[in-house]
């Protein structure tokens, strides 16, 4: 060890030198460095990772890494290629070649990538969960254990006021098992979970107090298409697991992912941590609009079906701070064909949904000049609106088994039953019991991946654009359908039960994109996901930000930290049996920076007109208003308490900042007492 020691000394002189990326051998080790991170990978150490800080030479908190798979990983050799180290091993009986490389990102100061291949030549196709393993600290060393500190955002989705806050740093003593969305992709037999955690940003970080240093993880690459992605704790090291994969000699791909290891400095905090996640991948955490000030029209959030008319400025508007609204008129004749091809139509009756709208009544005659003169009165009134959207759900009570397909003509569309037999028959989703799957009123879930209903999703998301006047963007739901396999398809890279199957996700994403493109060619346009059920951050690639339902608060303000969030507010008792009270909440929703929905007329499955909680909306929204201005948290610093606060009263302290994306604007939000003080501070 002491050997070790010296030749990672003698490695920091050489990169003084030679700066990023130089490579030197020493025994049977070869090494990659990047900024103040090192790497060391040996064929009987695996990977070694050390920190140059600013007091000095130091092992980092997460040192060893390694790969398990059908067994752990025998090394067959290790050595230089190109820029980067490349690591070749085998295991187990299903005779499986595991490659590894380590190199520089260029992407961000210190920052290592680790890609992992694996490729198995057993016979057939089958799942092996593969395991990447960061081992920090010595269990049989107290001093270790007092030192070190990690930190991942989860939370255990719950019932409504039940706040985790996911800043706070772990001990050794504190473990871990989550899932990557707020449920586990379901490709087998899932374990007993008990309270399974979820974490919706695949990011994490080892502290040493001492060295003023740690290692943030980014346990998932968010350029690659992730399934199911599972992590354990025992307190001493990170497993990410990836269950879900086809491996074996029928297998068309092999499995491959990547994880980052960033080295941090000065106090090695989660601010560091996170500002490394949105350094890697800005294109999925930053908003897709060509116009950041849009950003700014995002505050407390309505779903109202009343008529402009009918709402309250005074008391929505100018006391709530409301500012935006998803569009709850149901204006579409059934779910999936927002704008028909004809001049008129009737509008949605709704499934129970609320009818005291303030004069507007469901299932009336609608046009797009109808839509329009609504969305423009409520422009007046000072509220956007935007427009419903599905990107997985068609149709009104449709008829199984569907009919014959039969020569496609222009008035399929008034017809679901029709529509769906000449037209996307080849998306539905189907379980694997061989059952499509039935959703709102009687519609089918479709699968998004396939390449005829990519069409026709642009083509209604063109519509919207070219028909409606003015038109302030969508808002996309039911994303949870992405955490679901598809059994009609083979995407070859998918395996559950024991079968093919086609992964839901990536299909997503692709149609995201191109709906997203039609609706961002208007300058001031936004696009919002309903994380409902998912709670990923790689499903936003393409969004501007999130208007969600049931939703763990912690977790929506972690993925949203560069782009805003409106989370679901059901009822007044939301507020009032909280455990901090009305104020108690509101003032977690400004910790976190999400907005919460806000009391009116009209409002469906959402919180209405509430005389009892009204002047709690009305307190805090200068507070929120001020908000709107700041789109993305400050992680350029660490907030700290002054000397001269107890340490009670510290402890008792949770402080989050905020900025504008120019910077030019910062929030402090500082938030007194305990979550479960009823405090009006």
């Amino acid at each position: 060890r002491c050997w070790n020691y010296i030749m990672l000394l003698l490695l920091l002189v050489l990169t003084a030198i030679c700066g990023d990326g130089f490579l030197v051998s020493a025994e049977d080790y070869v090494w990659v460095h990047a900024g103040s991170l090192s790497a060391a990978i040996g064929a009987q150490t695996g990977l070694l990772l050390s920190l140059n800080t600013s007091a000095g030479f130091t092992a980092a908190p997460g040192f060893h890494g390694a790969v398990a798979v059908d067994g752990s990983v025998q090394t067959a050799s290790v050595k230089a290629c190109g820029d980067g180290v490349c690591v070749t091993g085998h295991t187990g009986p299903h005779a499986c070649t595991v490659e590894q490389r380590f190199f520089p990102t260029g992407t961000v100061v210190s920052s290592i990538g680790w890609h992992t291949s694996v490729q198995c030549a057993g016979a057939g196709s089958f799942s092996l969960p593969v395991t990447s393993a960061l081992v920090f600290g010595d269990r049989q060393n107290s001093t270790s254990a007092t030192d070190l500190r990690w930190w991942m955002a989860t939370a255990v989705p719950g019932p409504a006021g039940a706040f985790t806050d996911p800043l706070q740093l772990r001990t050794t003593v504190d473990t871990l098992s989550a899932t990557y969305g707020l449920q586990q992709m379901d490709c087998g037999p899932l374990p007993a979970a008990g309270k399974l955690a979820s974490f919706s940003v695949p990011v994490a970080l080892l502290q040493s107090e001492a060295a003023s240093a740690g290692v943030g993880i980014m346990g998932a690459s968010l350029n690659e298409s992730t399934l199911r992605l599972d992590v354990q704790s025992d307190g001493w090291s990170l497993n990410w697991t990836r269950p879900c994969l086809r491996l074996g000699q029928s297998a068309p791909h092999n499995v491959s992912f990547t994880l980052y290891l960033v080295g941090l400095r000065h106090g090695g905090s989660w601010p560091a941590a996170l500002q490394s996640a949105v350094q890697l991948f800005p294109d999925t955490f930053r908003p897709r609009t060509t116009d950041p000030s849009s950003l700014r029209r995002v505050g407390p959030g309505l779903y109202t079906c009343a008529a402009p008319s009918a709402l309250d400025p005074a008391t929505v508007v100018q006391g709530s701070a409301a500012s935006l609204q998803w569009d709850a008129h149901f204006w579409f004749p059934y779910m999936g064909m927002f704008l028909p091809p004809n001049d008129t139509w009737t509008s949605n009756k709704g499934s129970g949904e609320t009818t005291d709208c303030g004069g507007f009544v469901h299932g009336t005659e609608c046009s797009a000049a109808v839509i329009s003169a609504t969305t423009k009165a409520y422009a007046v009134a000072g509220i956007t609106t935007l427009e419903y959207f599905n990107l997985h759900e068609l149709g009104q009570n449709v008829h199984l088994p569907l009919p014959a397909p039969s020569p496609p003509a222009p008035l399929d569309w008034a017809d679901s039953t029709l529509f769906i037999a000449n037209h996307l028959r080849a998306a539905l989703l189907v379980d694997r019991n061989g059952a499509y799957q039935g959703t709102w009123q009687g519609a089918l879930v479709l699968d998004s991946g396939e390449p005829t209903y990519q069409a026709f999703l642009e083509d209604q998301a063109k519509a919207k654009v070219q028909r409606l006047d003015p038109f302030y963007g969508i808002v996309v739901d039911r994303l949870d359908w992405n955490m679901k396999f598809n059994y009609g398809r083979d995407d070859g890279v998918s395996w559950c039960y024991q079968r093919s199957c086609s992964a839901m996700m990536p299909g997503f994403i692709a149609a995201s994109e191109r709906v997203s493109a039609v609706v961002h060619s208007q300058k001031t346009t936004l696009m919002l996901a309903n994380q409902a059920g998912t709670g990923r951050v790689d499903t936003l690639r393409w969004f501007d930000g999130v208007f969600s339902e049931q939703a763990p608060l912690g977790l929506l303000g972690v993925q949203g930290v560069a782009m805003p969030s409106i989370l679901w507010v059901y009822n007044a008792d939301e507020l009032l049996t909280h455990p901090g009270g009305p104020h108690g909440f509101l003032q977690e929703h400004l910790y976190m920076k999400v907005f919460p929905m806000a009391p009116c007329l009209g409002a469906d499955h959402s919180i209405t007109a509430n005389a009892t909680v009204q002047p709690y909306f009305s307190a805090y929204g200068p507070l929120f208003r001020v908000l709107q201005n700041c789109t993305q948290w400050y992680l350029e610093g660490v907030l700290q308490v002054q000397a001269d606060v107890t340490q009670a009263a510290a402890s008792a302290l949770r402080i989050n900042a905020f900025s504008s994306a120019d910077q030019r604007e910062r929030v402090a939000v500082v938030v007194f007492g305990a979550s479960s003080s009823n405090s009006s501070n």
